[in-house]
């Protein structure tokens, strides 16, 4: 071996060389030591969630309102003041007298409209005691406005029957019919009635007709008080009071005034109050259903008064109608029967009587030639009704002051 082999070997001797790892025992782990109770492991992790689809898309919510105003909320403003019903304006009306051989008869037109007020005539009133002049209406003509039971029977019944009868000897069953000159100072309607009687009759008609909003047309001077009274208005705003309640002539001798100045001779007023009525019945549509309700209203009061005289209940529709006839009418109350009274015991004979019918339709018999002739058109009025079949059949329930179908 060289020398310089050996001085290498000597170096590469002496020069530690890295030794390899020793294999690593096998063994098993122990826990070092710890408390009583050990801790358990901590859970594994939950896996992460999967991931949901996403929301559809939703418009965004409105804004919230803002909070309520804890102030009351500003009143409204008020509304507009209403302007009150226009006055109707008077109606003008233009008269007009014609002589027809001996007797005078007048006319009137209003809105164009010409029509007959009546023929003036003379009568030697009972109730004035002196000889009046006025205007009257014989019988309806042409143009002039009847009463129709048919067109009302469906409404009121056997009472429409009633009132044909009475209305028929009155006047002709003309809704229109008007007298001024038999001293009740001024008559007028379906059933005549008068303006003579307080509370009652053409009094309370006219209180209807000028509650009317058309009445200012008519009768622009007159209106109701507060009672419910017919008052004129004075040239200085003030009311006169034209009726009051009473007994006797003296509670409307203004009113007769006011209708008819002049008992005696036909004036200009009584004209003008004909006139005005007539048309208003006759071509105002509320006018005239005012009229008629109205005659129903009074005739179903009447016939309510004589049954806590008489008694009518289970009494025929024609006694029934006899009895108010005679009311209305007037007669079979003179001096010497003893008045009201001697009315009554005529009346309740009548009644007890084996014909009512005929005991009741010749009370005042002989009294007077109107009264006779009133009389002659009851009797033909009733035949003919009886024979119709529309009298006869129902008889007065006292109870419900109605009729019933006799049984």
């Amino acid at each position: 071996m060289g020398f310089f082999e050996r001085l290498f070997g000597w170096i590469f001797r002496r020069t530690p060389q890295p030794q390899p790892p020793p294999p690593a025992a096998t063994r098993t782990e122990r826990p070092p030591p710890g408390p009583a109770h050990p801790t358990p492991p901590p859970s594994p992790a939950p896996p992460p969630p999967a991931a949901s689809p996403a929301p559809p898309e939703v418009s965004a919510p409105a804004p919230n309102p803002s909070p309520p105003d804890p102030s009351p909320p500003p009143l409204p403003d008020p509304p507009p003041e209403e302007k009150p019903a226009e006055r109707p304006k008077p109606k003008e009306i233009h008269l007009e007298r014609q002589p027809i051989g001996s007797r005078v008869r007048h006319f009137a037109t209003i809105d164009g409209t010409r029509f007959q007020i009546g023929d003036e005539q003379s009568f030697d009133s009972p109730l004035l005691k002196k000889r009046c002049r006025g205007i009257y209406i014989l019988k309806p003509r042409e143009g002039f406005t009847t009463f129709e039971p048919d067109q009302w029977r469906a409404r009121y019944g056997v009472w429409a029957d009633m009132i044909a009868v009475t209305s028929d000897v009155e006047g002709g069953r003309d809704i229109a019919a008007l007298n001024s000159y038999d001293g009740a100072g001024f008559t007028f309607g379906l059933m005549q009635w008068a303006a003579h009687v307080p509370d009652a009759n053409l009094v309370l008609l006219l209180r209807k007709m000028l509650a009317l909003p058309n009445a200012p047309a008519y009768f622009p001077d007159l209106t109701l008080n507060a009672e419910g009274r017919i008052c004129q208005l004075a040239g200085d705003g003030k009311l006169i009071q034209l009726e009051r309640s009473g007994r006797g002539l003296e509670p409307t001798a203004p009113l007769r005034r006011y209708l008819n100045e002049d008992d005696v001779e036909v004036d200009e007023r009584e004209l003008l109050t004909a006139a005005k009525l007539l048309h208003w019945v006759r071509f105002d549509p509320e006018g005239q259903r005012t009229l008629i309700e109205f005659a129903f209203e009074d005739y179903k009061h009447n016939v309510a008064l004589r049954a806590k005289t008489f008694p009518l209940d289970g009494r025929l529709d024609v006694e029934v109608m006899l009895i108010a006839d005679i009311y209305h009418h007037g007669r079979g109350a003179t001096a010497a029967r003893g008045r009201e009274a001697g009315r009554q015991r005529a009346i309740k004979a009548a009644l007890a009587s084996s014909d009512p019918t005929e005991g009741l339709v010749s009370i005042g018999e002989g009294d007077a030639k109107y009264i006779d002739n009133r009389i002659l058109g009851l009797r033909r009025e009733i035949d003919e009704a009886l024979q119709a079949g529309v009298l006869g059949h129902h008889v007065y329930d006292a109870a419900t002051h109605d009729f019933r179908l006799k049984t």
